[in-house]
């Protein structure tokens, strides 16, 4: 929307006003030139009433339409404002008849605030929210939501919930979420950098031969998506031959690309260690040919595999004599009986018989002691 004659944005519904003042309309332009500053209605809380005031309007013209129609359908999916609060988006399918002419309607009701994130508490805001917009839950038949197992769970899921209570609100595939599956899945998946730099160059280059005939292959389904495209705007819904024909041409064809993905996958997988092929085994393919979070996965592998080599136990060395208190002290070395000349020699302060007496070991003379006693012991005759 342009901004005439003003270089600040004083927000949408200022601008409209402007909008119509340029286009003609004198009575607003009267009303806002002459009028006092507190009857004006523009303050932001007034343009807030206005605009609820509205939606409530809308809301009540499209309810009514749906509760004359004989069914219609529930569509949700989950989504954040910018304050970054969750929040469920509500609308519904229905076909409205006028004047023997039946219309397929799809329209808007509002958003949910979700406290929780659980199958239980979504289960149960859709269904307050339909039963305070005045809907005949009776004329419910379809569930349309996004293929994550919260909703679209067999056992316990949003789509499992509203059925036990609406029986013949059976649940489909969101055809918008599965076309952005198929778009995702037709493009080629990229060669993650982690990988790219581990692999020879012969290695990158039969991989990147292999991603062009992925692209080639995805080229090609976006060739038939278009042929069915205009089949079906034909009037009475086109040739079912050709569609059929068309949609089995591309069942092969998207079979043929999951198979060139997992080739690839594993002959990156031939050139790596043992320990890194059961990580991307494990990894998902998405716009990554081992998924988007494989950097965490690897870094996950390694803290676990230090975890484990540290918390290995230890075997402590038993002790070689268990009847002795830990706070004993061997006697040294010469008091054991070092073993001198073939025979064990014990110190003289030790004995293993404490009764007996001590022997004082014999003492060592000198030479000039051991001389005086040769002289003591000379004959006397000489």
């Amino acid at each position: 929307m342009p901004l005439r004659e003003s270089s600040k944005n004083a927000g949408n519904f200022s601008d409209l006003l402007k909008f119509r003042i340029d286009a003609g309309d004198q009575t607003l332009g009267n009303h806002l030139f002459t009028a006092a500053g507190n009857s004006k209605y523009t303050p932001h809380r007034i343009q807030n009433e206005i605009i609820s005031l509205a939606g409530e309007v809308l809301l009540r013209s499209v309810v009514e339409e749906a509760n004359s129609s004989k069914y219609f359908s529930v569509l949700a999916d989950e989504t954040a404002d910018i304050a970054g609060h969750e929040q469920l988006s509500i609308g519904i399918r229905y076909v409205f008849e006028q004047n023997d002419k039946f219309t397929l309607k799809e329209e808007f009701l509002g958003f949910v605030k979700l406290d929780r994130l659980n199958a239980d508490s979504i289960a149960s805001s859709i269904l307050q929210f339909l039963e305070k917009s005045g809907l005949n839950l009776d004329k419910l038949v379809g569930q349309g939501y996004d293929g994550c197992s919260t909703m679209s769970g067999e056992i316990h899921g949003v789509q499992k919930i509203i059925q036990e209570k609406y029986k013949r609100a059976f649940y489909f595939h969101c055809a918008s979420h599965k076309l952005n599956l198929v778009i995702n899945d037709v493009k080629a998946p990229t060669l993650n950098l982690e990988i790219k730099a581990t692999i020879s160059s012969s290695v990158q280059k039969r991989d990147e031969r292999l991603s062009a005939l992925q692209r080639q292959i995805g080229a090609s389904l976006s060739c038939i998506g278009s042929a069915l495209t205009l089949i079906l705007k034909e009037e009475g819904g086109g040739n079912r031959t050709y569609i059929q024909l068309l949609n089995d041409a591309s069942k092969l064809l998207t079979d043929l690309h999951r198979t060139e993905t997992i080739a690839r996958r594993e002959l990156v997988a031939l050139n790596l260690n043992s320990d890194v092929k059961q990580i991307l085994s494990e990894a998902t393919v998405d716009g990554l040919l081992f998924g988007t979070d494989l950097e965490a996965r690897l870094k996950s592998s390694k803290d676990l595999d230090k975890s484990g080599r540290e918390l290995k136990a230890v075997k402590a060395k038993p002790l070689q004599n268990a009847a002795k208190p830990l706070n004993y002290q061997s006697l040294p070395r010469y008091q054991q009986g070092a073993r001198r000349g073939g025979h064990q020699h014990q110190s003289p302060s030790y004995s293993t018989n404490r009764n007996k007496p001590r022997r004082e070991p014999p003492r060592r003379l000198n030479q000039r002691s051991q001389n005086s006693c040769k002289l003591k012991t000379r004959n006397p005759r000489q």
